[in-house]
């Protein structure tokens, strides 16, 4: 009796840890009778990207783009060689997804959750508010840091989950907390070269995870208050100043990321009821919030991933139901779904039966999804694996599928990461409860190309994202330690090789000191030195020098601490080798 009292606890434990994380079953009826428009597939590929930027493709939204498409023109690598990793300071997990917009990773750190002292009283001990982040892609070194205090005058907590977006040399982000039974939030708007603040919006709530688009001048944010429910509005800004132009309110949960295509704003909505749930995409005019049309879930299912909207088609996924109230419990998993964008009939529903939860990428008429766990609460150690698909545009039928291992039992986090598409890969991070495991596939075949092991306890899969040839995954675990962040790339042989550096190892503030760095190039080709200091600052490819040649260069740092001197050469054909690193203690 006692064993079985402490594994019957063990179990609930469990469970609470994951109310925060996890989506659980709620109860429905399945409708099988779908009529589905039909439509002529056009052969020809019409899939144009609105995205932002100059001749480098950057990753500067959530999924890329405004359409969600998950989808880069840039290359990708072919192994995986970590060109570098940083270990993100001062955060209890990582939660967003990552941004790369000129040469520069933004990403937020999550801050602690006052409204969870009850559940889990040590973090009080731990006063961390939510980050943002800014981090040299070329380097890896930190650039600068957004420290939000855990409580201030006007937030309770500072809590940030949504994934920042850059547009216009801006960063937007949404920090929020909760207050009175409900929760508050604000958009802040920072410059995205220094990080100073440029203005803050009132109060709109709590943003959704997935964070907001941006598009024309236009920010469309997502806010919800709370679990159950409640309400949900979707915030149309303007993105220069932050003033409300308009917002569409409903009852319920309106969750994911809005697209933004030719006018329309596109938006999911699960809504939790004590009779079972209400599932819809809203269509929505972006100029002024009215609403053009919505769509119901004929399956009556979560429509809980972000809308990818290409070609005047939407694609969505959903969470399933089940009863969970007797140990007869059956669990209705959910589909992928794709709807017409302009009248809001459903096209075709794919015959996987597997719970979608995170975001598809779109390429070459295919549809890249990752399924997510589902549990049975009657049955927890009976939880489902993950498999990663590729579909069909046109059609829904499967083209290939992976099955990726996994743990049996609850312990395993709730599903794939969002799927990421450039240069004929498709990317995706699988988690488990003792590693994670990022994945490159071959877009066409299927076939693994290289895949990459991370050691961690209740690991989080998030969002990837790929610019300039280099593909960047976030790591962070349920356990809430310190997040970091992985770039891949790889380094040509023919490129210079990694700096030697030498240099005083422990200083003091306001001296200078001199540094010493040199370099090979296998064709003797002139070489360019880019250094970051890890204060904020850097020496931009600088040069042309002799291969090597012994090049010194003096800096001085201004505050004390632990600095990484991070350093990167380039030869005259613009190849770049890999990073050289030396640390540096400042103690007064």
């Amino acid at each position: 009796m006692p064993n079985s009292m402490l594994k019957r606890g063990f179990v609930i434990g469990i469970l609470v840890l994951f109310i925060g994380a996890c989506v659980f079953p709620v109860t429905g009826i399945i409708i099988n009778n779908i009529e589905l428009e039909k439509q002529t597939i056009n052969v020809e590929e019409t899939f144009t990207i609105n995205s932002q930027g100059d001749d480098i493709d950057w990753w500067s939204q959530h999924q890329h783009d405004p359409q969600n498409t998950g989808y880069s023109t840039s290359t990708a690598p072919n192994t995986n060689n970590v060109l570098w990793k940083i270990i993100l300071p001062k955060s209890r997990a990582i939660l967003s997804n990552t941004i790369v917009a000129d040469d520069r990773v933004y990403i937020c750190g999550a801050g602690e959750d006052l409204s969870q002292k009850a559940m889990f009283p040590f973090i009080k001990d731990r006063d961390f508010g939510g980050k943002l982040y800014c981090i040299d892609a070329i380097t890896g070194g930190l650039l600068w840091m957004i420290d939000y205090p855990l409580e201030d005058d006007e937030l309770p907590h500072n809590i940030i989950e949504g994934t920042p977006v850059v547009y216009n040399n801006k960063v937007y982000i949404c920090p929020y907390g909760y207050f009175k039974d409900k929760w508050i939030g604000k958009v802040h708007c920072y410059d995205a070269i220094n990080g100073d603040l440029l203005w803050k919006s009132d109060y709109i709530g709590r943003l959704e995870w997935a964070g907001p688009t941006v598009v024309n001048d236009k920010l469309y944010v997502t806010t919800y208050n709370g679990w159950g429910p409640k309400e949900s509005k979707i915030y149309c800004l303007n993105a220069t100043n932050g003033e409300i132009l308009w917002n569409f309110y409903i009852v319920g949960w309106l969750n994911g990321c809005p697209a933004v295509v030719d006018d329309k704003v596109y938006i999911g909505r699960r809504d939790y009821t004590s009779q079972g749930v209400d599932y819809n995409v809203f269509c929505l005019n972006a100029s002024t919030g009215e609403l053009i049309w919505r769509w119901y879930n004929p399956l009556k299912q979560g429509s809980v991933s972000s809308p990818l909207v290409v070609d005047d088609k939407i694609f969505i996924g959903s969470v399933g139901y089940g009863e969970t109230s007797t140990n007869d419990s059956e669990y209705f998993p959910g589909e992928i779904f794709c709807i017409n964008a302009l009248t809001g009939k459903t096209i075709w529903v794919s015959d996987i039966d597997e719970d979608f939860l995170t975001c598809f990428a779109y390429y070459d008429s295919k549809i890249y999804a990752g399924s997510n766990a589902y549990m049975d609460l009657m049955h927890p150690f009976q939880q489902s694996g993950y498999t990663f698909y590729c579909l069909d545009a046109d059609s829904g039928e499967v083209i290939w599928e992976k099955s990726l291992p996994t743990l049996p039992g609850i312990m395993n986090p709730p599903g794939l990461s969002s799927s990421i598409a450039a240069d004929g890969k498709v990317f995706v991070c699988s988690p488990c409860r003792r590693i994670c495991k990022y994945y490159c596939f071959d877009a066409l075949s299927g076939e693994v190309i290289w895949e990459y092991k991370v050691p961690g306890w209740l690991t989080l899969c998030l969002g990837p994202a790929v610019a300039d040839g280099q593909v960047y995954f976030p790591f962070s675990t349920m356990s809430c330690r310190n997040g970091k962040l992985y770039c891949f790339g790889d380094v040509d042989p023919n490129a210079p090789s990694a700096p030697s550096i030498s240099g005083k190892k422990i200083g003091v503030t306001e001296k200078e000191y001199e540094y010493t760095f040199s370099s090979t190039d296998p064709d003797g080709d002139e070489v360019y030195y880019y250094i970051s200091w890890g204060d904020g600052t850097i020496e931009e490819w600088i040069g042309p020098y002799s291969s090597g040649e012994e090049v010194t260069v003096n800096h001085t740092w201004s505050v004390k601490g632990l600095y990484e001197i991070r350093v990167r050469v380039k030869d005259d054909e613009g190849l770049r080798g890999s990073i050289g690193i030396k640390r540096a203690l400042i103690i007064l």
